[in-house]
C-alpha cells in the first residue's frame, strides 16, 4: 500500500523539537526526509543522553540519545559544513531535488548562509519553504529568542493555569513545540495542494506564539468580547467549574468533564445520591458552570471505591469520565495500543521500545513503519551519490572537512 507523501522529498535544517517533529510527521506519511546537520556535533539534541534528564536511568540506557531518537527516527542524516563553499554547493544541489525545506533556525540564520527565501525562490520556484519561528516574522519580538515555555507565558496560558496565589504554571509538556509542529505540517500540506494547482511553491510560517494563541481561540475571544479577565483554571477550566476536573477515589483520581442532562439521573444512581436528581437547584448550569458548591457535595462520593470500579459503571452509562492516567498507565493502555498510538519498535542494541505513533489513520494509505534514528552523517555518501557526486568527489569533500 502506498503512503500519502511517497515521492515528496523534505530537506530539514532544524534542531530540537518543533522543526524536527514537523519533518518527522511528514516522514511518517511517506516523505523522504533528509536531515542536514552540522558535520561536527549535529542537532544539539544529540548531546543529551537519557542520564542527563533522568538521574536514576538504567545503566544500559544511560547514554541513549532518546531526545534525538524520538524526533528523528526514519530520517536520513547528511553532515555538512554550511560555512564552506563546498557545503553550500551540496545543499543547493540537494534543494534542486526537494519539494519542501523545513527549518526552525532562528530568523536570519539561513539568510546569512545564503539560503533565505528571497535568495532561493527564483531558483527553486516549486519549493515549499516552511519556517517554524518563536514569535512570527513581523513585529517587535521577531528576532527575540524563544522557547516553548515563553510562548505558553506570552499567550496567557500560564497565567490561567493552576491556582491562586501560586506562580504562573506551564503545561506538563511542550505543548507549543508539539502544536507548532503540527501547525507547520498543516501549512506544508496546504501549500503542496496549492502547488498542485499553480505549479509554484511559497513560504509558509508558523510560530510558537501564534500556535499558542490559536490553542486559546475561544478563551481569548470571550475575553475580547467582555473585556474581563477570567479566573485561573484551578482544577478544571476558567469557564467551567463544578463537575469538571479530578475527584479522588480509593486508589487514585477520576476525572469528570461535566454531567450532561441526558446522563444526570443515572449518574446520581451510580454515586448513590438519587436525591440530587430530584433537587431542582442542580441544573446543568449549576452543576457545570457555576458549580463550586456542587463540586463540594460530590467530591466525597468517590473515595470509597477504586477508579476502575467507578469506570466499570460510569463508562457504560455514557458519563464523561476517565482515570487520570500516569505515563506508565498510558504506555500499557490497550486503547492506545489498539489504535497504534503507542507502538512497539525494534531498536538495534536496546531491544523493543515503546513509543508514540502517529495519531493519523488513512483508509487507503499506509504510514511509514517506525525506523531507528540515523547516526550523524550516516547517509552523507549515499545522498551525495544520488546528487551526482562521484566517489572521488566525496573523498575530496571529506578531506577538505566539508563532510
Amino acid at each position: 500500500m502506498t503512503r500519502p507523501l511517497d515521492g515528496i522529498r523534505v530537506v530539514e535544517l532544524a534542531l530540537e523539537i518543533q522543526g524536527p517533529y514537523a519533518a518527522l510527521t511528514l516522514s511518517e506519511m511517506g516523505a523522504d526526509v533528509i536531515k542536514v546537520e552540522n558535520r561536527v556535533g549535529g542537532d544539539t539534541s544529540r548531546s543529551v543522553p537519557l542520564a542527563k534528564m533522568v538521574a536514576d536511568a538504567p545503566a544500559e540506557l544511560a547514554d541513549f540519545r532518546h531526545y534525538f531518537y524520538i524526533f528523528n527516527r526514519g530520517k536520513r542524516s547528511v553532515g555538512l559544513d554550511l560555512k564552506s563553499a563546498g557545503g553550500r554547493d551540496a545543499l543547493m544541489r540537494l534543494l534542486d531535488t526537494a519539494d519542501v525545506l523545513v527549518s526552525n533556525f532562528r530568523l536570519g540564520v539561513l539568510d546569512r548562509l545564503g539560503f533565505g527565501y528571497d535568495a532561493l525562490k527564483e531558483r527553486f520556484p516549486r519549493l515549499i519553504y516552511a519556517v517554524a519561528s518563536g514569535w512570527g516574522t513581523q513585529g517587535p519580538r521577531t528576532h527575540y529568542p524563544s522557547r516553548d515555555m515563553l510562548a505558553q507565558a506570552a499567550s496567557g496560558l500560564m497565567a490561567k493555569t493552576g491556582h491562586d496565589p501560586d506562580p504562573p504554571l506551564p503545561a506538563g509538556t511542550n505543548i507549543a513545540d508539539y502544536g507548532g509542529a503540527h501547525m507547520l505540517v498543516t501549512a506544508v500540506l496546504a501549500a503542496l495542494v496549492q502547488r498542485g494547482r499553480t505549479g509554484r511553491g511559497q513560504r509558509v510560517d508558523v510560530s510558537l506564539y501564534g500556535t499558542m494563541l490559536a490553542h486559546e481561540n475561544w478563551e481569548l475571544f470571550q475575553a475580547s468580547l467582555t473585556g474581563r479577565e477570567p479566573h485561573r483554571a484551578g482544577h478544571a477550566h476558567p469557564h467551567m467549574t463544578g463537575a469538571w476536573g479530578g475527584f479522588r477515589t480509593a486508589d487514585g483520581w477520576l476525572v469528570l468533564s461535566s454531567i450532561p442532562d441526558a446522563v444526570w439521573p443515572r449518574f446520581c444512581e451510580i454515586i448513590a445520591r438519587p436525591d440530587l436528581a430530584a433537587d431542582p437547584q442542580w441544573t446543568g448550569k449549576t452543576r457545570n458552570v457555576d458549580g463550586e458548591a456542587f463540586r463540594t457535595i460530590i467530591a466525597g462520593a468517590f473515595t470509597g471505591r477504586t477508579t476502575a470500579d467507578w469506570m466499570a459503571e460510569l463508562g457504560p452509562a455514557g458519563v464523561l469520565a476517565t482515570p487520570a492516567a500516569s505515563y506508565q498507565d498510558v504506555l500499557a493502555d490497550p486503547q492506545a495500543h489498539a489504535s497504534g498510538y503507542i507502538r512497539e519498535v525494534a531498536h538495534p542494541g536496546l531491544g523493543t521500545l515503546r513509543l508514540v505513533g502517529s495519531p493519523i489513520a488513512f483508509s487507503d494509505a499506509a504510514l511509514r513503519e517506525a525506523a531507528t534514528a540515523p547516526a550523524l552523517g550516516a547517509d552523507t555518501d549515499a545522498v551525495l551519490g544520488e546528487l551526482g557526486y562521484t566517489d572521488t568527489d566525496i573523498a575530496g569533500l571529506r578531506d577538505a572537512g566539508v563532510i
